[in-house]
This record gives structure tokens, C-alpha cells and sequence, in this order.
């Protein structure tokens, strides 16, 4: 049996920090994780308690995340996260490991976390030889007697909407429709608006499973029920494909077994 890694999760977003410590859980790799919401706190934590993971905000209320990094002698392997891609040369030039784009998705994360065990935490054997430990999300089972809710197994993603942050189901969402410095998020719960662009946002979503079709347009591959050359369609739902976009958008499209519209 091998012990369970320790990891501390440093940010003022206190949404961040429980959408971490759900994504950290359904790994079953890690203890409970720790956390501190200023690099102060930090600093007190890692003097105190062993730690093998540290996940980073480079934007602190006291300090920027590799501020707090040169403060720390010998420091574990960290993986930065921030709403600014534009931290991302000079964390990796800082030696962080993995950076991740707020907002976070699960796949993302996963991402960081295999490259983070293989590259700098040999797993400590107990009775076994050490190896890569399988990270494949293990099933939330819903609390008995209450009503059932999406399990944490299934893929999802959170945004920011208003001043919260909310979990959508991937298959659910249908479609996202650029609304000027925000972004129209269509699902078949209904329609909520994001704080973020559209392009921004492309970046968070599975390419395999999303797919730009306009510049203000991007679609759920698997709801795409008919098409033809500048439009297509999910069920009832029609969008047109831009001329920037229509060449990779038939590319894809000619290859699926759907209805092409007359």
C-alpha cells in the first residue's frame, strides 16, 4: 500500500480552493488537502508541515505567487494557476512544473497532476515497488435517501457567472455565443452568461468534443444533428458557420454520420 501525497493549495478564491480540494479527492491520491489564502499563511504552513504538492495563484493580496516561491527554501513542486495566461513563461522559466488557466477544468488538472508525479514525486513503497499510480476518476456515490445529483465523475467544467461560480455538466451545454466582454453559455438547463470572452474561453474547453464553427460561435460536437455548407443545425437549433472557420468545420462535419441538410 502506498502513503497518500500531501498537497497545499494556496489562493484568496475560496471557490477555487473547494473546486481544488473536489478535483484533488477524486483522484484518491491525496490526503485532505491544506490551504491559505495569503503567502503569509502560506509561508506559517510550509515551516510547519511536510508538504509534496503546492497548487499556486500568482496573484496573492501580499505577494505574487513566485514572490512567495523564492521565500521558500527548497520548495515542493508547484503548479500555478491564474486567470492570466500571460504568467505562464515566466512560471515555467521559474521552475514551476504545470500551469493552469483559470477557469479550471478536470482534464486540465489531470493533466498537471500526472506530469507532476512522474516528473517530480516518486510515489513511496511500502510493500510494493514504486509506479505511476492510476488516476482515473473513481465514482462519487450519491448520499442514500436523497435526491440523486450529478456525480463529480462525470465530465463537467466551472465558470465564473456573476459573482459565482458554477459546475456545467459538458454534455448538457449545447452551445457558447460570444455577448461582447462576456460569453452566452447555451445548456439544456437553460442560458447563463459568463464572465470571460469566447476565446478565452475556447481554451478551457476539449477540442475533441468542442468545436469554433464562427467567431462568435462555438458547438458541442456530439448535438450537431444536420448541416450543409454555411449552416448546421442541433435539432431545432440553427447556426451559421463562418467563412474563416468552413473549412476545418466540413472537415470534420463530412467524416460524421448525419442527415446533410438540401
Amino acid at each position: 500500500m502506498t502513503r497518500k501525497f500531501v498537497a497545499l493549495i494556496i489562493d484568496d478564491d475560496l471557490e477555487v480552493i473547494k473546486q481544488l480540494i473536489d478535483f484533488l479527492a477524486l483522484t484518491n491520491l491525496f490526503e485532505l488537502p491544506l490551504h491559505a489564502t495569503n503567502g503569509v499563511q502560506a509561508l506559517i504552513t510550509l515551516q510547519k508541515q511536510a508538504v509534496d504538492l503546492i497548487f499556486l495563484d500568482m496573484k496573492l493580496v501580499d505577494m505574487t505567487g513566485l514572490e512567495l516561491l523564492r521565500l521558500v527554501p527548497n520548495p515542493p513542486p508547484a503548479i500555478a494557476i491564474s486567470a492570466y495566461p500571460g504568467f505562464a513563461v515566466n512560471c515555467y522559466e521559474s521552475g514551476v512544473v504545470d500551469f493552469l488557466p483559470k477557469p479550471l477544468t478536470y482534464a486540465r488538472f489531470l493533466g498537471g497532476i500526472q506530469k507532476t508525479l512522474i516528473r517530480s514525486l516518486p510515489i513511496l513503497p511500502v510493500e510494493a515497488p514504486a509506479q505511476v499510480p492510476d488516476i482515473t476518476p473513481k465514482p462519487v456515490q450519491p448520499p442514500v435517501n436523497k435526491p440523486t445529483e450529478p456525480q463529480l465523475s462525470t465530465p463537467f467544467i466551472y465558470l465564473k457567472t456573476g459573482r459565482k461560480t458554477e459546475r456545467f455538466i459538458i454534455e448538457e451545454i449545447l452551445y457558447l455565443k460570444a455577448y461582447g466582454v462576456y460569453t452566452k453559455l447555451i445548456a439544456k438547463s437553460g442560458t447563463f452568461v459568463v464572465n470571460d470572452y469566447l476565446g478565452n474561453l475556447e481554451k478551457g474547453f476539449n477540442s475533441n468534443q468542442f468545436m469554433r464553427v464562427h467567431k462568435s460561435y462555438m458547438v458541442n460536437k456530439s448535438h450537431i444533428t444536420k448541416f450543409n455548407a454555411k449552416m448546421l443545425w442541433m435539432d431545432t437549433i440553427n447556426l451559421p458557420i463562418g467563412s474563416r472557420f468552413r473549412t476545418k468545420v466540413q472537415e470534420y462535419l463530412k467524416d460524421l454520420t448525419v442527415t446533410q441538410s438540401l
